[in-house]
């Protein structure tokens, strides 16, 4: 949060949020993060209100323009429509929106743009340049196939051993320069082409771009994982967040009473506090979790980081 502005209970404890509007109290909260998306949403309200006032042309006027057209596509880049943040009092907290309000944006779940720029990593769509290569790589699968056939007529006696050793010296030589099994499912294999974005992305990016794209490419031949697909939790995302609010405005001595409030919300008679609660590294590594939250839900700021970063 902005230094000067007070910190309120609903900066950082959102255990009243109802379970249909978590999703867009997320983007919400998270876009009060942003000191782009405030300035942009500053700025399409300011064209919202001027809305059919007619105004001669000026400098200053077709600066403002190019602003908004700017402004407008930043907000567009977040999924949810520019009268989601200019229409509500945004940057306020979720909480305090009418309810009557909020309850229009419930269920709405954000529709994400196609990026501009390439992902981080991506297979190819290239089909000729795909096309030419499974057809090179079956055309060496044929040709091996072909030789271990014959092989296999050589040992029931059908050819002589001289050609025999020249096919299994042929195979040795193949094996020593295998060409990539390009063939979809051949041997368990499945090949394709990928394009990876160094120039603008960090290893960890493009890791955790690769790793979601297996855990959503569905293929005949893959094992089944031992664990289903891990849903997103954005309860858990707003709670990450309330910690990073509290840990970059309190030392985690004084921040003790807040977390206990969160604590009570969700523990049972038997349970015990969780070590984000009362260990302060714990409590330290949750926090810096919701900065790749924020990059997360708003992938454009990759280079941003939010108002409550860093920690105390």
């Amino acid at each position: 949060m902005k230094a000067q502005k007070k910190l309120t209970k609903h900066d950082w404890n959102f255990g009243d949020v109802p379970e249909v509007e978590l999703v867009a109290c997320c983007y919400w909260e998270f876009a009060r993060e942003s000191a782009s998306i405030c300035g942009a949403v500053e700025i399409t309200k300011t064209a919202y209100a001027n809305q059919g006032i007619a105004r001669p042309e000026s400098a200053e006027r077709e600066a403002f323009r190019s602003a908004a057209d700017k402004a407008f596509g930043l907000l567009h880049s977040t999924g949810f429509d520019s009268s989601f943040w200019a229409e509500l009092p945004f940057p306020e907290t979720w909480q305090s929106v009418d309810k009557t309000k909020r309850v229009k944006w419930a269920r709405v779940l954000p529709k994400i743009p196609a990026p501009v720029k390439f992902p981080p990593f991506a297979v190819s769509n290239d089909l000729c340049i795909a096309g030419a290569l499974y057809g090179e790589a079956r055309k060496a699968h044929e040709a091996r196939q072909a030789i271990y056939l014959r092989l296999s007529q050589i040992d029931s006696g059908v050819a002589n051993l001289k050609e025999a050793g020249e096919l299994r010296k042929k195979v040795s030589e193949q094996e020593e320069h295998p060409t990539p099994a390009m063939v979809q499912g051949q041997g368990g294999v499945d090949s394709f082409i990928a394009q990876i974005n160094w120039h603008e992305f960090s290893k960890k990016d493009i890791k955790k771009c690769f790793n979601k794209w297996v855990d959503n490419y569905s293929c005949p031949i893959a094992k089944p994982s031992r664990r289903g697909h891990k849903p997103v939790d954005w309860r858990a995302s707003l709670e990450r967040l309330g910690l990073l609010r509290l840990r970059s405005r309190y030392t985690f001595d004084k921040a003790k009473p807040f977390l206990k409030q969160l604590y009570s919300q969700q523990q049972s008679a038997q349970s015990q506090p969780p070590r984000k609660y009362n260990d302060k590294g714990e409590c330290n590594r949750e926090a810096q979790k919701a900065v790749d939250d924020y990059h997360e839900i708003f992938p454009f700021l990759n280079t941003e980081m939010p108002y409550s970063w860093p920690l105390k």
